[in-house]
C-alpha cells in the first residue's frame, strides 16, 4: 500500500532579552527572567502579529523562557520539557566573552561549522553552526506520547534558549 507521510511544524522561538544577555553574559542554566526591556520586546512582536498560530506549547523550564511563552500564548496552557533547556556553561557560567579570553583552551581551534539562515525581529542573518546532520528520524512512540504534536500534526511552538527563530518541517 501506499504510505502515507504527515508534516509537522514546530516553530522555534528564541526567549526575550534578561540582564545577563544585556550584561553579554552566558548564562545558560542561570534563571534569569526577563528584563523589563525583554517583556516590552516580546509585546511588541505580538503585537506585530510575528508569532504564528499554534495548538500546543512546549517550553524550557527556564524563568526566561516560560514568561515568553506566556506572553506570545496567554491563553494556552504550557509544557514544560526539561531537555529543551539551555546547557549548563560550566566555568564560562555567568562570564563574558572578555572574562574568559584568558582561560585556559581560549585559543583552541574551532569545531567545524556550516551556516544555517534564520530571520528575527532585527531581520534575516546567518548564523554559523557546529556541522552536523539536518534531518532527524521519525520521531518514537515515547516522543509521540510526550509530544503530542507529533502524533496529532497540529501546529505547536516551543520557547528555547536557541539563538534561531525559524520553521521546522519535521
Amino acid at each position: 500500500g501506499n504510505i502515507i507521510m504527515k508534516n509537522y511544524y514546530l516553530y522555534l522561538i528564541r526567549h526575550g532579552i534578561t540582564e545577563g544577555n544585556l550584561d553579554g553574559k552566558y548564562i545558560g542554566q542561570t534563571d534569569l527572567a526577563l528584563c523589563p526591556q525583554g517583556e516590552k520586546q516580546i509585546q511588541q512582536l505580538v503585537k506585530a502579529g510575528v508569532y504564528p498560530y499554534v495548538e500546543k506549547v512546549y517550553t524550557s523550564p527556564l524563568k526566561r523562557c516560560v514568561e515568553t511563552a506566556q506572553i506570545i500564548y496567554p491563553d494556552i496552557q504550557l509544557s514544560k520539557v526539561d531537555e529543551i533547556a539551555e546547557m549548563d556553561f560550566g566555568q564560562f557560567e555567568g562570564k563574558t566573552q572578555k572574562e574568559l579570553e584568558n582561560l585556559p583552551g581560549a585559543n583552541i581551534k574551532p569545531i567545524p561549522v556550516s551556516s544555517t539562515h534564520f530571520c528575527t525581529s532585527a531581520g534575516s542573518a546567518i548564523m554559523l553552526t557546529p556541522s552536523a546532520s539536518n534531518t532527524s528520524p521519525a520521531p518514537d512512540f515515547e516522543e509521540m506520547e510526550r509530544l503530542p504534536c507529533f502524533a496529532t500534526g497540529s501546529p505547536a511552538a516551543a520557547t528555547t534558549n536557541a539563538d534561531v527563530v525559524e520553521i521546522l518541517n519535521v
